[in-house]
């Protein structure tokens, strides 16, 4: 048996990676509805477009990316 694996596990945490349309609406729903606090965030030029949400032991993340594509945001 490899030392390690009898160790015991070495991933503390997994957070689900949701990319949504609309961060605004999906904040509401999770915050507003199912009672998330956001954390975290990343708000270029004043735009949310990702953040960190926890309610007790569960977490997720939420990044919005534009309508284009990946990258297309103007720099």
């Amino acid at each position: 048996m490899n030392p390690e694996v009898a160790a015991g596990p070495n991933v503390k945490q997994v957070v689900p990676f949701l990319t949504v349309s609309d961060i605004q609406a999906s904040l509401r729903f999770y915050v507003d509805g199912l009672g998330f606090s956001m954390t975290n965030h990343w708000s270029p030029e004043g735009q949310l477009r990702w953040c960190w949400l926890q309610n007790g032991g569960a977490a997720l993340m939420l990044q919005e990316y534009p309508q284009e594509g990946h990258g297309a945001w103007a720099t």
